[in-house]
């Protein structure tokens, strides 16, 4: 792609929208070059990074890149064994702590983070920027505390200085003196103190004479007493500045030291920014991961203007489908002016350097970008008066430029080809340009009013015609871009609609002749009729997502009200084992012949019963709970008691209850509660529990099984195994994500029959099995 089809399509624009969203001047410079990548894989790669950032963005994650403006230099100054000074330094350390920052906002791993990031030491970077830090403040001076014997120094600097001054103060305040004393505060010349003297008294305490004023009335004496105080006061600044000097070259030399870490540091860190940037962009663009595909072909869908996009808004930028390759290989757009056809062919080639140059296009969802050979642009008027070009010679040479590239799967988008000059030669100069791209292998884009153009496209099968929408009725353009036939220049509506006087179009009408005004007709009816057929498609669309919605609700309320029923179920499971144990022990006390009360047995086994029900659909129950013939009630009749399994024999009935003598004991019922015995002979009892699964098994595998396979098939293992009595089983699950382990731990929580789990050792499976222990819950 040259970069005259960069600056036809807008890319500086685009440019410079990323620049702006770039933290460091590094960031900002390459976001100000960018271009295409070399490679469709690399751009793909780049892509789908910044989309995955898009995510994490959107999801609360942020990054902090620090600027960098003059670090480059100043880093290749210190690598060729120059120190730098204070200020340079701060900066420098700034820039350090900055990148310790943006270390500790990475995760450890993510789809948009090279895996570089993971080897560079950014703790020991931030380390050595907080050093810096302590060291020099952010004018580059160094602190006075950066070190003791720095802090010493200064403090004996401060004496000295106090001496100094007082024993100036001291002469400037003796009486003796104040004939001599011009002014009475003590001055300074040359980082020394000095005393104002009248010029008459210049000599009176000898020393060194520094200064006088303007007017010549005033001298600044250093008197001989003062001097050697001064030279302590200068003797403690230089001491001051070695020790300074010595602690700047130590961290040079720290900094020095670092400098391969802080190399790929800096180096990642912009790449993090520009790629940040990118993904800002694509939030505020709405820009989407198009899907790659190796043939030269587009499916743009929804395709909208970025550089509009970002001028008005998403919501004001009308969005286009354009489909190109395969069977169709070029694309003739034709409709009203400032209907936009020129804004279409822009935002298709805007969308494939996007793409290459690893950015998010500003397409919609099922939208595909082909790996195309490169694009090339035609597009405005190039005219230039002071080289000789016109608009014509001007196009021309663009299009020389064009058939000097090769052909095939290129991208060639042609802005009102054949247009300034001669109409009929300047159409078949567009029909012969098309036809060349065309056999060559390449793909076309052309805007046009010519209607040779248009006849082409018509009669071709590689090629479509294409038409912007115009509302007739309010005389302006609709901006939305329909396939299937050629539109209309409406010229003589524009004229009318910008207020040309009638006389005048109708004598433009009659000058056209009676084919050229039905022709226009002609084209006016197809784009009507496309534009009715749009309109009708729209809202069949609308009506797709009404009834798209109205399925996603019906189906959140299927999954809620199934949510509601499987934590009833659950709660009556639970209930139903505790009434299942509790009937278990009941039993067991009549075989060892140690009866509870009668009522107190029959009591829990409606309670069974009433939960078994409960568990049950409505209008099921279980296939043996056929109701008994009350008129064959009678002593020596072989019945069952409901719910509790018992057979036994109808031994007598006392005011309109029945006795039944089972297992031992004689139970007192109402006739409903008698069912009709199984295959039992009179007077043989037997008690029946829900069947234990046959192949029942003391480990349960559950890898590979989805989370709610997994869940119902551990609730329905873990109630046979409360039927069969076992006391310990074991549930391999295993640790991939960690979802099966979970489900496993809720399940076992939540059920009645078991007493605890725990995982086992590591060299029994670890994490990745649970044991259980069934029995009472503490």
């Amino acid at each position: 792609m040259d970069e005259t089809t960069l600056r036809l399509l807008g890319v500086d624009r685009l440019r410079a929208a990323l620049a702006a969203r770039c933290a460091s001047a590094s960031g900002r410079s390459a976001a100000l070059g960018l271009a295409p990548l070399p490679t469709w894989e690399e751009a793909w790669a780049e892509a789908s990074a910044v989309a995955a950032l898009v995510t994490w963005r959107a999801a609360g994650g942020e990054l902090v890149i620090p600027d960098d403006d003059g670090v480059g230099g100043w880093m290749a100054e210190v690598a060729a064994g120059h120190d730098l000074g204070g200020e340079a330094l701060a900066r420098v350390g700034g820039y350090l702590t900055g990148l310790g920052r943006l270390g500790a906002c990475l995760p450890p791993a993510a789809a948009w983070l090279p895996e570089a990031a993971a080897a560079v030491a950014w703790a020991v970077l931030a380390h050595l920027g907080r050093e810096v830090g302590r060291a020099v403040d952010g004018d580059g001076r160094v602190r006075e505390d950066a070190t003791p014997e720095l802090g010493r120094l200064h403090r004996h600097h401060r004496e000295r200085l106090g001496a100094a001054r007082g024993h100036a103060e001291a002469l400037l305040h003796d009486p003796e003196n104040a004939e001599a004393v011009a002014e009475a505060w003590v001055t300074v010349r040359g980082d020394r103190f000095v005393v104002p003297l009248r010029a008459s008294q210049a000599g009176r305490f000898g020393g060194i004479l520094h200064d006088r004023s303007k007017s010549g009335q005033t001298f600044f004496v250093e008197p001989e007493s003062l001097v050697a105080r001064n030279n302590q006061v200068a003797e403690a600044a230089l001491a001051i500045g070695v020790e300074e000097e010595r602690l700047l070259a130590e961290l040079n030399q720290r900094v020095r030291g670092e400098l391969v870490t802080l190399a790929a540091a800096h180096v990642l860190a912009t790449m993090l920014d520009r790629r940040h940037a990118a993904a800002s962009l694509a939030a505020a663009m709405g820009g989407r991961l198009a899907e790659p595909v190796t043939a030269a072909r587009l499916d743009l869908r929804a395709l909208r203007h970025p550089l509009l996009v970002l001028e008005l808004g998403a919501e004001r930028v009308v969005a286009n489908d354009l489909v190109l390759g395969g069977e169709t290989a070029a694309v003739v757009v034709s409709g009203a002016n400032h209907g936009g056809k020129t804004a279409l062919l822009q935002a298709a080639g805007l969308a494939v350097v996007m793409a290459r140059a690893g950015l998010l296009p500003t397409v919609g969802e099922g939208s595909r970008i082909g790996a195309l050979s490169g694009v090339f642009c035609h597009l405005g008027d190039h005219q230039e008066i002071t080289t000789g070009h016109s608009s014509f010679s001007a196009q021309v040479e663009r299009l020389a430029e064009l058939t000097a590239r090769p052909r095939p799967g290129w991208l060639v988008l042609l802005d009102e080809v054949g247009s300034h000059t001669e109409p009929q030669a300047g159409g078949a100069l567009a029909v012969a340009t098309i036809e060349w791209v065309v056999d060559g292998g390449g793909l076309v884009v052309a805007t046009t009013h010519l209607t040779p153009l248009k006849v082409l496209a018509e009669g071709s099968p590689r090629m479509v015609n294409g038409h912007v929408l115009f509302d007739a009725g309010r005389g302006l353009p609709t901006y939305q871009f329909v396939v299937g036939a050629p539109g209309s220049s409406e010229t003589l509506t524009t004229a009318r609609a910008y207020g040309l006087p009638e006389p005048l179009v109708a004598r433009t009408e009659a000058l056209m002749g009676g084919g050229g005004v039905a022709m226009e007709r002609l084209w006016e009816a197809l784009a009507a009729r496309e534009q009715r057929l749009a309109a009708a498609e729209a809202a069949v669309a609308q009506e797709e997502q009404r009834l798209a919605l109205a399925e996603a609700a019906l189906a959140e309320r299927r999954r809620g009200l199934q949510e509601a029923w499987g934590e009833e179920v659950a709660a009556k499971r639970r209930e139903l084992t505790r009434l299942v144990n509790e009937t278990r022990r009941a039993l067991r006390q009549v075989a060892k012949n140690t009866a509870p009360p009668a009522a107190g047995v029959a009591a829990v086994g409606k309670r069974t019963a009433a939960a078994l029900a409960a568990l049950a659909p409505e209008g099921e129950r279980p296939a043996d709970e056929v109701a008994i013939d009350l008129h064959a009630l009678k002593p020596g009749l072989a019945v069952r008691l409901r719910g509790l399994g018992v057979e036994g024999e109808i031994v007598g009935s006392r005011r309109g209850r029945w006795q039944v003598a089972a297992v031992g004991r004689r139970f007192t019922v109402a006739a409903a509660d008698l069912l009709p015995a199984r295959d039992l002979a009179p007077g043989g009892t037997r008690v029946s529990l829900p069947p234990v699964p046959a192949d029942l098994s003391v480990r349960l595998e559950l890898l590979g099984l989805r989370a709610e396979e997994a869940r119902r098939r551990l609730v329905h293992y873990l109630d046979g195994c409360a039927l069969a009595e076992l006391s310990r089983v074991e549930i391999v699950h295993g640790l991939g994500e960690g979802i099966l382990k979970r489900v496993v731990a809720e399940v076992l929580a939540g059920h009645p029959a078991v007493a605890s789990f725990h995982h086992p050792r590591p060299e029994e499976g670890g994490e990745g099995v649970t044991c259980v222990v069934f029995g009472e819950k503490g």
